[in-house]
C-alpha cells in the first residue's frame, strides 16, 4: 500500500467531514464531457491561476448560450419558501443584482441547475441554496452552501473538490465549475 493512497484516503475522509459540517454531504456533479478542457499548466503562474480559479477569466463570449439555457429544466422543489434577504449595509455594490432565484440552465447543457442566492453580507460572505436536476444515475439534489464575493464582483464557492465561480453579464448569471483540469459551464436566467 503506497503512502499517496493512504494520504488521498485521509484527505477524502477529512473533506467529507468538512462538507457535512457546512450543510450536508456533498454529492458532486459526475464528471461528464465538458465543452472546455484546460491543458496542463506549463508554468507556476498558470498552475496558480488554474488551482485558484480566481485568476481564470474565461470570456463569456466563449459560452454556447443556446446550448446551456434549458427553460424546461427540473431540479428540486424546496419544501419551504426560500427567503431572499436585502443587501446588507456595506455589502459589495453588485450584491443586489445577484440576489434572487436563478434557473433555466444546465451544466454543459446536460445537468439542470437552479441557484437561490439568499444573502450577501458586508464582509462578502454569500449564502445560497444550490440545486441540481436528476441524471447520471442520481436523484435531484439541493444543498445550502456558503461562498464569498471576490474583489472583481464574482461569487466563488467550493463544491466538493471543485471550485465554482458565478458572475453577471447581460442580465444572466454565468457559471464555471473547475474540477481538476476540466471546466464545465452554465448560464441561467433570473426567476424572481
Amino acid at each position: 500500500m503506497s503512502n499517496s493512497w493512504v494520504r488521498g484516503a485521509l484527505l477524502t475522509i477529512a473533506a467529507s467531514g468538512l462538507s457535512a459540517c457546512l450543510g450536508g454531504v456533498d454529492i458532486p456533479i459526475p464528471d461528464m464531457p465538458a465543452l472546455v478542457t484546460m491543458g496542463a499548466p506549463t508554468d507556476k503562474s498558470a498552475a496558480s491561476a488554474t488551482a485558484n480559479h480566481a485568476a481564470n477569466q474565461v470570456a463569456s463570449s466563449g459560452f454556447r448560450v443556446d446550448q446551456l439555457l434549458k427553460p424546461d429544466c427540473y431540479t428540486v422543489e424546496p419544501y419551504q419558501p426560500i427567503r431572499i434577504a436585502r443587501p446588507q449595509a456595506g455589502a459589495p455594490a453588485a450584491s443586489g443584482s445577484f440576489l434572487g432565484a436563478w434557473g433555466g440552465g444546465a451544466w454543459d447543457g446536460r445537468v439542470c441547475h437552479d441557484l437561490w442566492i439568499m444573502e450577501i453580507g458586508a464582509d462578502g460572505h454569500v449564502l445560497m441554496f444550490d440545486a441540481h436536476g436528476p441524471g447520471y444515475r442520481q436523484d435531484a439534489t439541493g444543498f445550502l452552501r456558503r461562498g464569498e464575493m471576490t474583489a472583481d464582483g464574482r461569487i466563488r464557492v467550493r463544491k466538493g473538490g471543485a471550485m465554482v465561480t458565478y458572475w453577471l453579464q447581460d442580465g444572466m448569471l454565468y457559471g464555471e465549475r473547475l474540477s481538476g483540469q476540466t471546466l464545465h459551464r452554465v448560464v441561467m436566467r433570473k426567476k424572481s
